[in-house]
């Protein structure tokens, strides 16, 4: 297994107690856009709360790797995390995940919940950079604040942001089948399947659906 060590750099607050964390590795990840990685603080004992799942946020082209993280819950793993110095150091291992869009893809539907949206900002940003000819839908629907929204706002592909109370009334305006059309679904447990129930019901395959659930 390979090991790699990522340097802090520095944080950004989102909104609220969201963070974006920022790191350099002298070594290439070789990760895709939409996978995860485990990322964990050293330890003696291997103890199994200082080391999660998590989402790249940035994509292989960018300059540093980035992760976004609610905080607010402040477990032993997020205290760690926010008080991070420039200079220390984490480790990451085990890159993995089929969240990934295909180059043949050329219609692409986002849905997301809440941070459910980090690894479609990953993806997004290298379909960008890529110069991709592929054609994406965002649906971002959040309690609260919609994360990344500044950025993501600025590109042309057709975006819907909603409230979680308003995702009945505007699903049959925004779901349509369409049989060259892949449905990436990204956010909690929860979230995930009732959206995927959502569009079998609607007449979507699950052929057609690619998941990726937040615990």
């Amino acid at each position: 297994m390979t090991l790699y060590n990522l340097e802090y750099f520095d944080k950004r607050c989102e909104f609220d107690s969201t963070y974006t964390f920022r790191f350099k590795s002298d070594e290439s990840l070789n990760f895709n856009a939409g996978q995860w990685v485990h990322l964990g603080f050293p330890q003696p004992n291997r103890d199994k709360s200082l080391v999660r799942h998590m989402s790249f946020a940035s994509a292989p082209s960018d300059k540093y790797l980035e992760f976004t993280m609610d905080i607010s819950s402040k477990t032993a793993y997020k205290q760690k995390m926010n008080n991070l110095l420039p200079g220390d150091s984490v480790k990451a291992f085990k890159i993995v995940g089929e969240f990934q869009v295909l180059p043949q893809q050329k219609e692409i539907m986002f849905i997301t919940g809440g941070i459910g949206i980090t690894p479609v900002r990953s993806i997004i940003r290298q379909l960008k950079y890529q110069q991709s000819t592929t054609n994406w839908t965002l649906l971002h629907v959040s309690r609260g604040s919609f994360l990344y929204n500044d950025e993501i706002s600025k590109y042309d592909n057709k975006q819907v942001r909603v409230n979680r109370s308003e995702l009945e009334l505007i699903w049959p305006a925004i779901i349509k089948k369409h049989e060259s059309t892949q449905y990436y679904i990204s956010g909690s447990e929860q979230f995930v399947k009732g959206i995927s129930e959502k569009l079998t019901h609607s007449g979507i395959t699950k052929s057609s659906q690619v998941v990726e659930s937040f615990h």
